[in-house]
């Protein structure tokens, strides 16, 4: 089960209803269920959690609202909706079906009553590599083979395939990484240098 949040925390988590760089909200699906709208919505969830990962110091989707004109208003999940994403290990190994490394991330929940649910998904930074998309999803253009998504510098904030600025930082992230592994900082058994990093990235992207 996920951890449970008290009304407080919660309150402070969404006391700004407004996307930022760092947090984004997502309207309620059910994980495991068929219907093309919920699927959609399953692949814009996991291109937000791809786009965190490649953001520095990562970020947070909270799942639980939806967009009414030009103001983000509460839309909980329903219980049943809440529990087909308990076997969090399913979430997992579809999330990383989609990415090049591996996207770490934990959950949170709070509940007003029984059948109003909110889950907060806490995404860490990509740790060495940044997490390329390796498969087109179901819908389509949701999610492309090949391309880098991260969280646009400057709002309108977004999780889109990253432009030429998001793509230089994201860069300069990994070789920061790849020097910190280098010197000791960070304990790895595999050690790539800068120019491989960058020729990585590129060969294997959509850029």
């Amino acid at each position: 089960m996920f951890r449970k949040i008290s009304k407080l925390e919660f309150e402070e988590l969404t006391q700004v209803l407004n996307e930022s760089r760092r947090v984004e909200f997502k309207p309620p699906f059910d994980w495991k269920s068929k219907e093309n709208g919920d699927i959609n919505q399953k692949e814009r969830f996991v291109r937000a959690l791809i786009s965190m990962s490649n953001t520095p110091q990562g970020g947070r989707v909270i799942i639980g609202y939806q967009e009414k004109g030009r103001e983000l208003i509460e839309a909980p999940l329903t219980k049943e909706q809440w529990m087909s994403f308990v076997l969090i290990e399913e979430v997992e190994m579809f999330v990383d079906s989609f990415v090049t490394e591996k996207i770490s991330f934990s959950v949170r929940e709070y509940s007003s009553n029984e059948d109003r649910y909110f889950l907060i998904f806490e995404v860490e930074e990509f740790e060495e590599l940044p997490n390329l998309c390796k498969k087109d999803s179901q819908s389509k253009n949701q999610l492309i083979k090949g391309f880098l998504y991260a969280r646009t510098i400057k709002a309108p904030y977004s999780s889109i395939p990253a432009g030429e600025r998001e793509f230089r930082e994201i860069v300069r992230l990994a070789m920061k990484k790849q020097n910190q592994i280098a010197e000791g900082i960070v304990s790895r058994k595999e050690k790539r240098d800068d120019k491989k990093v960058f020729e990585k990235i590129i060969d294997e992207s959509q850029i």
